[in-house]
């Protein structure tokens, strides 16, 4: 594996291409990019023996709620969240098969947390973005051989997510797809 300044290379250059809707960030936090419930984004980087996944997506879409969970249900669907995404392997269906090397996840829900014990700054944060929190994982692959298509298997355990938008970008070129419930395969 070459190492993980492509996938930062490429992811740029995934967003990059992205039209503009402003020069200013979204509601998603992501240029160019509206906050839409039932929908992520999916970018994916390729190259040589190498994967690089990046999955946003509301967490209205993941857990059926934006705010901070009180409740004890909800804290228990964002315990359950958690430890799913952890295992971020388990969202994808490689061919060939690729083993993650390192996943990363960005929780709009820590700051928060972290706020609760004395983080004034963690608070500040945490009240922007209630209005719209968005979970990003960050999944990185080794493969034996070239991956050359995925299966998504988000919209089962996530029964709101209705569609995924996905970018790609390979040593063979780049391209769109729309992924559905009916069509979760992408091919590249």
């Amino acid at each position: 594996m070459r190492g993980e300044g492509f996938a930062a290379a490429a992811l740029v250059a995934l967003l990059a291409g992205v039209p503009m809707a402003g020069a200013h960030e979204t509601q998603s936090g992501l240029p160019g990019r509206p906050h839409v419930h039932g929908e992520a984004v999916l970018n994916v980087a390729v190259e040589a023996d190498a994967l690089y996944l990046e999955l946003i997506a509301p967490a209205e879409s993941l857990l059926g709620f934006e705010r901070q969970p009180t409740r004890p249900a909800d804290q228990a669907a964002l315990a359950t969240l958690r430890q799913r995404l952890t295992d971020g392997a388990s969202l994808f269906a490689l061919v060939p098969a690729c083993e993650p090397v390192s996943v990363e996840i960005e929780d709009p829900f820590a700051a928060a947390e972290s706020a609760t014990h004395g983080d004034q700054d963690g608070a500040a944060r945490a009240a922007d973005e209630q209005a719209h929190a968005d979970f990003v994982v960050r999944i990185a692959f080794a493969c034996a051989e070239p991956p050359e298509a995925l299966e998504l298997r988000v919209f089962e355990p996530f029964q709101r997510l209705a569609r995924v938008r996905a970018q790609f970008v390979t040593a063979r070129g780049q391209g769109t797809a729309l992924l559905t419930r009916q069509a979760p395969q992408l091919r590249w």
